[in-house]
């Protein structure tokens, strides 16, 4: 079932997923989350415990597993905390994953363009310097 909100920024989440990230993480969870009002932090790690710094321009819940249940329990963990603090949709990305700082904003706008019964927009990946990122 969608939701009866069309994505905005105030309804929309990010949702990141780590495991036993290096010593990056704070970097790409800073450029990613000052796009976001909220930024949901799942953690799969073993024994690794990340301690969220402060990070600009979003409010930030860590949520520790305690160990590794995969990849798509944490996405599910992530989406029903987010759905419970009353965001309607969500934008997912894993530890290793670098948003553009109009990511954001791009998705918004393919999003208004979309048919109403769309219910995911996604994006191309690319590296280093290469352009035409479409959406």
């Amino acid at each position: 079932m969608l939701p009866d909100r069309a994505p905005t920024k105030s309804c929309t989440a990010l949702l990141v997923v780590l495991f036993e990230p290096d010593e990056t993480i704070e970097q790409r969870l800073q450029s990613a989350a000052r796009q976001f009002t909220r930024t949901f932090i799942i953690d799969n790690s073993n024994d690794y415990t990340y301690e969220p710094g402060a990070i600009s321009g979003s409010s930030v819940q860590y949520h520790r597993m305690g160990k590794n249940y995969g990849l798509a329990t944490a996405l599910n963990v992530g989406c029903k905390i987010a759905l419970e603090n009353g965001f309607d949709w969500v934008v997912t990305m894993d530890q290793d994953t670098w948003l553009r700082e109009d990511y954001l904003s791009n998705m918004l706008h393919a999003a208004s363009l979309a048919p109403e019964s769309t219910a995911l927009i996604g994006c191309n990946y690319y590296r280093g310097h290469e352009r035409g990122c479409r959406y």
